[in-house]
């Protein structure tokens, strides 16, 4: 739903060109999507397993591991797309030209600068899943797209007068948020205790079987 609000106000905006250029980048970031998401599944089973043999520490370490793997990684996948937007745009769409490539081009590179926080983001939830606190995903995406990508858009077209470039700059700001806010909320976590309660219940439950 937050999506929809999104690509209406980049049809409202910047009508067909913006939306041309919100397509190029949606299917682009989908394929960077998949690095990420196996990083952060290999991430979760790590964790896991670690907690399943009481290495709690060991668990934080990979999380904090992966977090560093998923972030370079993608971040060098953004610097080259940050250099080649034009040629990336010419890939999924044969002859772009005018406003359509100028929107296209200015959304590739804006996606970029945020790469390093998607591979953030998959990376830590894997820290949070693999011990079961698989809910800590679910409200972290809800608060990424309602509480900033949202109104970021909103504000940006509608207050600040960027047109379609205000919900460009919505998905990078909200992945920069959510990347960071994971963050932080992990070390919290950690530091709480987080693993070390996990480990003990796994050892709790492989007792009772």
């Amino acid at each position: 739903m937050a999506r929809l609000v999104v690509v209406a106000i980049v049809s409202v905006t910047g009508g067909a060109a913006a939306l041309t250029a919100y397509t190029i980048g949606a299917r682009v970031a989908t394929v960077v999507f998949v690095p990420a998401a196996a990083i952060g599944s290999a991430g979760t089973t790590l964790v896991g397993q670690n907690l399943g043999a009481n290495q709690p520490a060991r668990a934080t370490r990979a999380t904090w591991l992966g977090v560093g793997v998923g972030a370079v990684g993608l971040g060098a996948i953004g610097v080259v797309q940050y250099l080649f937007p034009t040629a990336i745009a010419g890939l999924f769409v044969p002859g772009i030209e005018g406003e359509a490539l100028g929107l296209s081009v200015a959304y590739l590179q804006i996606l970029a600068l945020g790469y390093w926080a998607l591979g953030t983001i998959w990376t830590v939830e894997a820290g949070f899943n693999g011990a079961g606190r698989t809910d800590v995903s679910m409200y972290s995406t809800m608060l990424q797209y309602w509480a900033v990508r949202v109104p970021v858009a909103a504000v940006g077209a509608f207050v600040l007068g960027w047109g379609a470039l205000g919900p460009f700059w919505a998905v990078t700001v909200s992945n920069v948020v959510a990347a960071a806010g994971l963050v932080g909320y992990f070390r919290y976590s950690t530091a709480d205790g987080l693993h070390e309660r996990a480990a003990e219940s796994a050892g709790e439950t492989a007792s009772a079987d």
